[in-house]
């Protein structure tokens, strides 16, 4: 008799290392990444895995908020701290993608008008709060609010014309793949 793997278990195979990786980058914790990771492949059984379409978007999503959902049953039993934590630097394959997705997204920069591209560049490319780029650009921070959130949107309506992007429940991309077109 010849032992067939379930799809649960192919899938654990193909994704379970990739995914603690991703986990354990975000959480700094090895038994906490393998929890986390073990929860949501315990989500996947209990899913129809034939109706996902995206399994690596899907496992991913899961992972974020089962971080997410980590975090915060864990800030509901610890007591408050006067403590400060460390900002969470990059590693090098996120700095890496990071300029990968800049890279990708150039065209698309150059595409906005010249007050939308620099709000994008001073804020969400740049190392400038939105309070310092109003300030640097001299208008208000209403005004710069409005300017990133205008370009924020302008520059999502020019890429899913190119691309088909997966995000999370924030909004967030997690996965793109060229449209056929």
């Amino acid at each position: 008799m010849t032992y067939s793997a379930s799809p649960v278990e192919t899938l654990y195979k193909e994704f379970a290392l990739r995914l603690n990786g991703f986990v354990l980058r975000r959480v700094n914790n090895k038994e906490l990444a393998e929890d986390i990771v073990q929860d949501v492949f315990v989500r996947l059984v209990a899913t129809d895995v034939d109706a996902i379409e995206n399994v690596s978007g899907w496992l991913h999503r899961v992972a974020r908020n089962a971080i997410i959902d980590r975090r915060r049953s864990a800030k509901r039993h610890e007591l408050p701290t006067d403590e400060v934590p460390e900002p969470v630097a990059l590693e090098d394959d996120d700095e890496a993608i990071w300029g990968e997705i800049v890279a990708c997204l150039q065209p698309f920069l150059d595409g906005l008008n010249a007050e939308h591209r620099s709000a994008l560049e001073m804020t969400d490319l740049g190392a400038l709060t939105q309070a310092e780029a109003a300030e640097q650009a001299g208008i208000s921070l209403a005004g710069m609010k409005s300017r990133v959130q205008r370009a924020r949107r302008q520059l999502l309506v020019d890429l899913q014309e190119c691309c088909a992007i997966t995000v999370d429940g924030r909004g967030r991309p997690i996965e793109w793949r060229s449209r056929d077109n």
